[in-house]
């Protein structure tokens, strides 16, 4: 039994479909981070986000934040000049700065959640579930029959 769908059916299902706006937010996107990414207009950016209320603007802000930082992740992974040892100080240096960006996202509240999970952690008694114990394979014992006796010492 073949499957086959007719290219009417396919329009009609595509125009009744979301796929535009999604194509649209794509496309916004790449244009998006082009523009965070180039050093001229990164630079507007800033300048128009500090003219802007501080709520809206400081979300903002810390996203582009977050762009610019990844993309110099990326870049010092991808750098061959670097000796491994500073690859990799750079990289962690990097992680730990998207993390903090990250952080300052969390709504004001957000050490309200934490200290709620705090409780129910430590209120819930930890039961740590026995792991199942496999016993060692042995392997069958073999008789080594190439050895020969070189010597022979009588007992004393």
């Amino acid at each position: 039994m073949t499957n086959s769908i007719d290219n009417d059916s396919i329009e009609i299902a595509l125009k009744d479909s979301d796929y535009g706006c999604i194509l649209r937010m794509t496309e916004n996107s790449a244009f998006n981070e082009a523009a965070i990414l180039t050093p001229a207009y990164s630079q507007a950016i800033n300048e128009i986000l500090g003219d802007q209320d501080t709520r809206t603007a400081a979300c903002t802000s810390l996203t582009v934040c977050i762009i610019q930082t990844t993309k110099l992740l990326e870049d010092v992974a991808n750098r061959v000049d670097l000796d491994e040892a500073t690859r990799k100080l750079a990289i962690l240096h990097l992680q730990r700065r998207i993390r903090n960006f990250a952080l300052h996202l969390l709504p004001l509240d957000f050490s309200d959640i934490t200290d709620l999970a705090i409780k129910k952690v430590e209120v819930k008694p930890v039961i740590e579930e026995p792991r199942p114990v496999h016993p060692l394979r042995r392997k069958a014992a073999t008789i080594d029959q190439t050895r020969t006796t070189l010597f022979y010492m009588p007992a004393a």
